[in-house]
């Protein structure tokens, strides 16, 4: 049944290829005196796939303020690393085992015996910076960077062209989000990460190829799906903020500037993404 899935994504993701190479992951909407792009980021990407669309490029150029999910410069200041490990380090005698279900705990043993990686190293680790610390490895070891993700190109690019730069939340917000996270939704989120890690590599090539070719559908398949088992996770991580941000981006739909918004392609696609969201506003919208 596995493999029947497999062979349709990939029959999906060729098809795309035939009937929408023109398609990319890039739409346009129609305010009142502007225009708004929104473009869905993969986060990470290898070095194979630029140089990008001319596309991206163009709306970039027609945008006078360029939109991130959060100030990517922040990240790398003092005190946002310390805040980070402070909140996801656990204080003195507690360890990782003890907040995670026997039945989760073995899955991450299982984990780091099948890849190599000592389980001490994540003793200390809540369960939430141990499923971001899982990704990180496994999107490392595929070669993809964050240096080539979408967001980090159209960053330096926007501020090597002095263009105005806004961000959707802070960084703080994103840290204390995955703070406010019960213990039994901890354990669902590494329960999640594991079971996605386990055919990542095939989803994250679906997944580029998708992306690559403007598949929608197939993107929400392959981003989304796999909170299908996990809908407090899904409400929190995706839907909420969406909600958030549909309200920001409808302001800039009153203003006169053209925006250029920059955000994970899994956050625009799907029943819940803020695709849907606008066209059910009543905004024009067109995949370019």
């Amino acid at each position: 049944m596995k493999s029947l899935k497999i062979a349709f994504l990939i029959l999906s993701v060729y098809s795309a290829f035939l009937w929408a190479q023109q398609k990319h992951s890039l739409w346009q909407i129609t305010g009142g005196r502007n225009q708004v792009y929104l473009l869905g980021s993969v986060h990470l990407l290898d070095k194979d796939q630029y140089p990008l669309p001319e596309v991206f490029d163009k709306a970039f150029d027609q945008s006078e303020i360029i939109v991130f999910e959060v100030n990517l410069d922040s990240a790398d200041l003092p005190e946002v690393q310390r805040k980070f490990i402070n909140k996801g380090l656990f204080t003195k005698d507690t360890t990782l085992q003890d907040v995670l279900s026997d039945s989760v705990f073995t899955l991450v043993k299982n984990f780091c015996s099948q890849t190599g990686v000592p389980l001490q190293a994540f003793q200390k680790m809540k369960p939430w910076m141990l499923s971001l610390s899982l990704m990180q490895l496994k999107l490392k070891q595929m070669q993809f960077d964050p240096k080539y993700g979408i967001d980090q190109y159209f960053y330096r690019k926007a501020k090597k062209a002095k263009k105005k730069i806004q961000s959707l939340e802070t960084i703080d917000f994103q840290i204390d989000l995955f703070g406010q996270f019960s213990l039994l939704e901890q354990n669902k989120l590494i329960q999640q990460t594991i079971e996605e890690l386990n055919d990542f590599e095939k989803k994250m090539n679906l997944l580029v190829n998708a992306w690559n070719t403007g598949n929608a559908s197939l993107l929400d398949s392959l981003m989304n799906e796999s909170f299908s088992d996990y809908p407090k996770l899904y409400d929190k991580l995706l839907v909420r903020r969406n909600l958030n941000w549909l309200k920001k981006i409808e302001r800039f739909l009153k203003l006169k500037n053209n925006y250029l918004v920059i955000v994970g392609a899994g956050h625009l696609v799907g029943e819940q993404g803020i695709i849907r969201m606008l066209k059910s506003k009543g905004y024009r919208v067109k995949q370019l």
